[in-house]
C-alpha cells in the first residue's frame, strides 16, 4: 500500500526524488525468488516480479493483461526494478520486453 501511495505521489509531483526514496525504502537487492511463498500476502509488484521470474522474459502488454495492471504502473515498476539490477528492459518496434536478470 505504501509503495502504491508513493507511486501516486511521484506521478502527481513528477519527481525523481520520490523514486529515489522508493528505491531506498524498498531494498530490492534481497529478493530471493527461491523462497517465494504463495501463502504470504502479496502485492501487485510481488506478482509482477514473480511473473517475470517464472517466464524469464515477458512482454509488457502481456504482463498487463495477465495481472490486470495498467501499463503506466508496470512501466514505473520496471524502472525501479531495472535500477536495482533485477530486470533488463528491451524496447522493440512493436513491444517492450522485460527480462529477468536477478539472482535465483
Amino acid at each position: 500500500m505504501v509503495s502504491w501511495c508513493l507511486y501516486i505521489l511521484a506521478k502527481f509531483l513528477n519527481s525523481f526524488f520520490l523514486i529515489f526514496l522508493l528505491i531506498i525504502f524498498f531494498d530490492l537487492d534481497g529478493v530471493n525468488m527461491e523462497k517465494f511463498d504463495e501463502k504470504m500476502i502479496t502485492t501487485g509488484i510481488d506478482k509482477f516480479i514473480e511473473l517475470i521470474y517464472k517466464k524469464k522474459r515477458v512482454g509488457l502488454n502481456e504482463a498487463s493483461k495477465i495481472l490486470d495492471i495498467p501499463i503506466p504502473t508496470l512501466e514505473f515498476w520496471c524502472y525501479v526494478l531495472e535500477n536495482n539490477g533485477l530486470i533488463k528492459i528491451e524496447y522493440t518496434l512493436t513491444e517492450t520486453y522485460i527480462e529477468w536478470v536477478g539472482s535465483g
